[in-house]
């Protein structure tokens, strides 16, 4: 018996240690202790942790071990308080909730909460006046505080604005955290007198604040689908309401405050019928679709769930029949100040342009142009790319609506096909081969006189100079070139798309702001994905094929630092290109790239010559591997001798 009693001791000790770590060990061990315990020993803990609520001048880790342990057991025995012990407690956590420690005030939220499971509504009957007042008040106090900074400087609202989405809010957030714990617990039903102290919060300009309102606002949600002959659960009299509180949520700038939006949406309209959801689709519909897109993967893949659960096998017939609010959704969302919701917006414009008849589509094409070309000139490169995409799948399904803007499109198109991110490179080159797919011959003239421009003019690209021109091999060369401090001080650094919401909605693409001047390589790079994706256009083989010839010059020369980032970009292009032109026609070009595919091969670096393994392995499986075999001999016969050849041809080989 005292064995027991010190092992409790210790773990109580536990509990109350200023580390988390021992904290959290603490908790652990009173998780396995607590089934094995005599209803006297129970009381005892109870009583320790109580007395230490008692005691206002305890410190704070303290406070919270014995809510902790309180909360734990109350959780795991399921064991009634007896009256006086219960008011007395219910009295202690009315204070508690306004602690200065937010871990505690947390903590005191879920013992509540867990207190009112068990002895019912009586509880936030208790501290519902502590709870309200503490809400009002912090709201209070936050508007006052709105009103300072509204008559502030620029630069001391700016610096408030930066504390305020970055820490939490006093006691507002765990005071709505308490409240979430406690709607569940007492089966509260939603009421105007509620609801005010909630909706407010999720206006707040703290993100913090927005997430747990939206948390508060899903606890008055029903559970799980509603039985359809049930008619509508209480909460939905105030469905207007809260269906556009929740469609503001989901805009929101911050990925938890909208993950927190979603899950409240998903629950509202999982909790009617589909017939009865129909009112709200029109406000709520949009905004999922395009969260299936948004950047925070836990947002994306939650609403992507819920988009399957409330439209099935439906998605495109529903899309079809709120298609008006769908459209005009995303284009408020193209000019978003998050690029983000931009980069979403472009993506969900793609898809409708994927998924849905031109007939569908043809009233907004004018303005969803419009849109895109705003995109097309984004600071943030995603949007860029993704506007393109849309761009080029918009000049396949509404070629006479995009031909009066050629001239717009066409540079903004070759600036995507050279810019200095290779993902945007390859979205340039899909789309400029959707435009030919769209405008036929005179596309094709047109592109593949840039095509040749590119390809010739990389014999201009200067050579490196200081340590990167030293002798040596690529990766000694290129360490030389790293550490050249010249290279590397004082130069502009640009962003890899982050840079949101400060990265202006369709920014001049001119000024450059945030991308390096383009290099004669990267142009060159842009083509070669370029004649990959012509190479499947229909009635574009021969073009393609006459410019072979100089895609072999281009990617021969190496005198430039990147020369094996074209390298790799050409060995990934040549089977697509291969397959589209023919195997016959390709035959008379192979003797030319065999160089750059054996140098490829067995370069240092890694991913040109995994590049080019595979270029090996899918060219030999297209011509056939002893066709392929032969000409690798009739061109240098030393090569097929080499194991790297062997290996690479391992595979084809054996099929």
């Amino acid at each position: 018996m005292e064995e027991d009693e010190h092992k409790m001791s210790l773990v109580f000790r536990k509990l109350c240690s200023p580390m988390k770590l021992e904290r959290d060990r603490g908790l652990e061990e009173l998780r396995g202790l607590l089934p094995g315990l005599i209803p006297a020993e129970a009381e005892q803990l109870l009583a320790e942790a109580s007395a230490v609520l008692d005691q206002p001048e305890v410190v704070w880790h303290h406070q919270l071990g014995a809510l902790t342990c309180l909360s734990l057991i109350i959780e795991t025995r399921q064991e009634k308080l007896p009256n006086d012990k219960i008011s007395h407690l219910i009295e202690l956590l009315a204070a508690y909730l306004s602690h200065q420690e937010a871990r505690v005030r947390i903590a005191t939220g879920e013992l509540l909460g867990r207190l009112c499971s068990l002895h019912g509504p009586a509880v936030f009957d208790d501290v519902q006046p502590t709870l309200s007042t503490l809400i009002l008040t912090s709201m209070q106090a936050a508007e006052d505080d709105e009103d300072k900074w509204e008559t502030s400087s620029v630069t001391s609202r700016d610096s408030a604005d930066v504390f305020a989405n970055t820490s939490s809010w006093t006691v507002l957030e765990t005071s709505l955290r308490a409240l979430e714990q406690l709607v569940p617990a007492a089966h509260l039903q939603a009421s105007d007198e509620l609801l005010n102290l909630v909706i407010p919060a999720l206006k707040h300009r703290n993100r913090f604040v927005r997430e747990a309102g939206f948390g508060c606002l899903t606890a008055f949600l029903p559970k799980e689908n509603f039985e359809h002959g049930s008619g509508v659960p209480p909460v939905y009299d105030f469905g207007d309401r809260l269906a556009a509180a929740i469609a503001d949520g989901m805009d929101d700038n911050w990925s938890q405050v909208r993950m927190a939006a979603s899950v409240a949406a998903r629950r509202f309209l999982c909790g009617l019928s589909a017939e009865q959801r129909q009112h709200y689709l029109p406000c709520l519909l949009p905004r999922v679709c395009l969260s299936r897109y948004y950047v925070a993967e836990g947002v994306k893949i939650y609403n992507q769930r819920t988009w399957e659960t409330i439209a099935g096998q439906r998605g495109r017939e529903l899309v079809e029949q709120y298609i008006n609010d769908v459209v005009e959704y995303y284009l408020v969302a193209t000019t978003a100040e998050n690029h983000a919701v931009r980069e979403a917006a472009c993506y969900c414009i793609t898809e409708l342009l994927k998924k849905l008849s031109p007939q569908t589509l043809a009233p907004y094409a004018e303005r969803v142009l419009d849109a895109l070309l705003v995109c097309f000139q984004d600071d943030s490169w995603p949007v860029r790319d993704t506007a393109c995409l849309a761009v080029g799948r918009l000049l396949v399904a509404f070629p006479e609506t995009c031909r009066p803007h050629l001239d717009r499109l066409y540079p903004l198109l070759f600036s995507n096909l050279h810019d200095n991110i290779p993902s945007v490179r390859q979205g340039g080159a899909e789309a400029l081969a959707n435009a030919v797919r769209a405008y036929g011959e005179q596309a094709l003239t047109l592109v593949m006189n840039r095509v040749r421009e590119d390809l010739t003019a990389l014999k201009d690209e200067p050579e490196p100079s200081g340590p990167a021109a030293a002798p040596g091999g690529y990766a000694e060369r290129k360490q030389q070139r790293d550490n050249d401090e010249q290279l590397h001080t004082n130069q502009t650094m640009y962003s890899c798309g982050s840079l949101a919401p400060k990265m202006a909605a369709g920014g001049c693409s001119a000024c450059h702001r945030f991308r390096r001047p383009v290099e004669l390589w990267e142009a060159a790079d842009g083509s070669a994905r370029l004649l990959a994706e012509l190479a499947a256009a229909p009635g574009c083989g021969g073009a393609v094929s006459d410019t072979v010839p100089l895609l072999a010059a281009a990617a021969g020369r190496r005198h430039y630092s990147h020369h094996l980032q074209l390298l790799e970009t050409v060995c990934r292009a040549l089977p697509p290109l291969a397959t589209g032109i023919g195997k016959r026609c390709f035959k008379t070009h192979l003797h030319l790239l065999l160089d750059t595919i054996m140098y490829s091969l067995t370069c240092e670096s890694q991913l040109a010559a995994e590049a080019g393994r595979c270029c090996v392995q899918q060219l030999s499986g297209l011509l056939g591997p002893n066709i392929f075999r032969g000409r690798v001999e009739n061109h240098n016969p030393r090569w097929t001798r080499m194991t790297f050849f062997f290996a690479s041809l391992t595979f084809v080989l054996a099929i």
